[in-house]
């Protein structure tokens, strides 16, 4: 055995090395310092062994829109005419215009569905920098959707179809969107250094999000894409018509440079695969690019049923064509897709699996859980399959090291570093009676199709927790399996302490890096109330306020409300009775919090206002104010800042 650790345990070294540099997060227990100009921090203490790779968010996200100075405001009814302010908000091409002519530029979406009929684009001249990143997000708390569905699609030429956001620029942070129905990529990210937070994906006609160049003429491979990050986001239901094996959920392929991430993400039935980094031999390798803390569930048919033949329905596919680069794929997860959970497809570079678990992939009955064959010096460890359709593996010419498997019609487990050859019964490692079963895992039933698993499956800070789905049981023999001592495969639960990335702005946004983050949200209702902020949480209060005065019944049979970091299960019932009235001391904003799918009516100062989407937010003057009922609704909280 001390041979094969001299030939195999240098080129896991050189894989992990790979990864400290693109990722500037190690996976084995080291915090990296940044060559990138995004500065991590960690909010806790890093574990003192094993695996550290930690959930991600930044500084920016779920930040108050007070901190914004002199933000540019759009709305899905803004005008090229208005000035860009809160009460006058821009259309959205018109805002990221404005932000062209303007450094350190914000752009703060208010809530709404904005029906937009073509692509909207980030050129090359509308750059931040690493001091100040140009920022498009939604405001705290809006639900903000980007409906391009009135796009036209050309099935016979799809190059020429539009796509929603095209972004060439450098240094930008997006955060709070959902881009929906473009007639390309929802999202085409063609620069560099950018942050993409909390967005989603939905049924677009061609990959969700996909970073590559934007013209076959930039073909300098140090002009293209690099040091994007991904982070928390979800994308689901992207399918192309004129093939269905286009519409990834994410991509990082075919002309992207180096220190590609994603952190976080969850792409699931989509027509093709769930990731893809496929390379082809005209335009060479792409760079290294790390996918971590993600999952790739039912991808190869869309959550309506739709499917076809040509639909590749990998959950993670990286590579292609036989032109190789050394990606890096930690603590993920590939649940029920069509075909392969991890496929190597022809990438012959030494890529590293770490902690990864292949559940019940292989739907079609033809692939594998695990289809790492092609892959030289390649490095897999501390990784599951799951089957219970007697899916194989394939694991040849590369090092194995504490793996959990299925092949031949036996179960096998690697304990020690090896050469891995499923080909030859002497290199598959030991053979067992029973391997995984559903009694090792916490809970081994996934969600039905059609669940929210953007909502069902975040922490409060927008990583991912599967509340015990598909991760290993304390109980289980493989709870300490894993070569650092703890549990094998994937975890994704509320116990992995996070880290901060800290996205430089003009604005003095307040450090959190000093605090303590409780990932978990099953229960939480603490609120964040900042100076000059008076906030009614009927949750948590009921009818008690030193600030308003309210009158009324309230009611704990009317649905949950899930807003910013809240659960809120309480609702004060809006009927003729009911009355709240409160009085500011100067210009403030409202928030009224309602059920999400509420699109009535409510009376302020008399006056009737439209709920958008289960939320109404105004700014109001100083004085006194009241609240009053227009048609029967159900108020969750209320929040004045001024």
């Amino acid at each position: 055995m001390k041979k094969m650790y001299k030939k195999f345990l240098p080129a896991a070294l050189s894989v992990s090395m790979i990864f400290s540099m693109a990722l500037n997060v190690s996976t084995y227990n080291v915090e990296a310092a940044a060559t990138d100009p995004l500065q991590l921090e960690a909010n806790s203490a890093s574990a003192n062994t094993g695996l550290t790779s930690k959930g991600m968010y930044t500084n920016l996200y779920n930040t108050e829109d007070s901190v914004f100075g002199d933000a540019i405001y759009a709305a899905a009814n803004g005008s090229s005419s208005a000035t860009g302010t809160k009460n006058s908000p821009l259309d959205l091409a018109s805002a990221i215009q404005k932000a062209a002519e303007k450094d350190n530029a914000v752009i703060l979406l208010k809530a709404g569905t904005y029906s937009l009929n073509s692509q909207l684009t980030i050129g090359t001249d509308n750059n931040g920098t690493s001091n100040a990143y140009k920022i498009l997000k939604a405001c705290k708390g809006a639900k903000v959707i980007l409906d391009f569905s009135g796009e036209s699609y050309n099935m016979s030429d799809t190059s020429v179809n539009n796509r929603g956001i095209q972004l060439n620029g450098n240094y930008w942070y997006i955060e709070g969107i959902t881009i929906y129905g473009a007639a390309d990529n929802g999202m085409m990210v063609s620069g560099s250094h950018n942050v993409i937070e909390r967005c989603s994906f939905d049924s677009n006609r061609d990959t969700g999000l996909q970073i590559s160049r934007y013209s076959s003429a930039v073909t300098n491979f140090a002009d293209w894409p690099s040091y994007n990050y991904i982070i928390n986001c979800t994308s689901k239901n992207n399918c192309d018509p004129a093939t269905y094996e286009n519409a990834d959920g994410f991509a990082s392929k075919l002309t992207c440079g180096d220190g590609n991430v994603f952190d976080g993400c969850i792409s699931h039935n989509n027509s093709d695969d769930g990731w893809d980094l496929f390379a082809k031999t005209a335009t060479g390798p792409i760079g290294v690019v790390t996918i971590r803390n993600c999952i790739a569930m039912r991808n190869g048919i869309t959550e309506d049923g739709t499917t076809e033949s040509s639909c590749d329905g990998n959950g993670f596919k990286l590579g292609g064509s036989g032109v190789g680069t050394p990606h890096v794929i930690t603590n993920c997860l590939a649940i029920e897709n069509l075909h392969n959970g991890f496929t190597d497809n022809n990438n012959p570079s030494a890529i590293s699996v770490v902690n990864c678990t292949a559940f019940n992939n292989n739907t079609s009955g033809t692939k594998n859980n695990f289809s790492l064959y092609r892959c030289k010096d390649a490095y897999a460890a501390n990784c599951i399959s799951y089957t219970t359709n007697n899916t194989s593996d394939k694991f040849v010419n590369l090092s194995g090291d504490h793996l959990v498997f299925y092949n031949s019609s036996k179960w096998y487990k690697v304990t020690d570093l090896q050469v891995m050859n499923t080909g030859s019964s002497a290199s598959r490692g030991t053979a067992i009676s029973t391997g995984i079963t559903a009694v090792d895992f916490t809970n081994a039933t996934i969600p039905t199709v059609g669940t929210d698993f953007d909502t069902l499956w975040r922490n409060t800070d927008g990583t991912i927790n599967t509340k015990g789905v598909a991760m290993i049981s304390s109980s289980s023999n493989y709870a300490t399996f894993s070569t650092d001592g703890g549990a094998i495969g994937a975890r994704l639960s509320s116990n992995i302490a996070s880290t901060e990335l800290t996205i430089n702005s003009s604005s003095s946004v307040s450090d959190a890096s000093d605090t303590d983050t409780d990932t978990d949200n099953s229960n939480e209702t603490t609120e964040e109330v900042l100076t000059g902020s008076n906030v009614q949480n009927f949750t948590e209060s009921g009818l008690n306020s030193d600030f308003f005065t309210i009158s009324g019944n309230l009611a704990t049979n009317k649905g949950t409300v899930t807003y910013q970091d809240l659960t809120l299960t309480t609702a004060l019932k809006l009927e003729s009775s009911t009355s709240i009235s409160f009085t500011t001391s100067s210009v403030s904003t409202l928030t009224l919090v309602f059920n999400a799918d509420c699109n009535k009516n409510v009376k302020i100062d008399g006056t009737k206002l439209s709920i958008n989407n289960g939320v109404l937010e105004m700014e109001l003057s100083t004085g006194k104010h009241t609240i009053s009922k227009a048609d029967a609704v159900n108020l969750y909280y209320i929040s004045v800042v001024n």
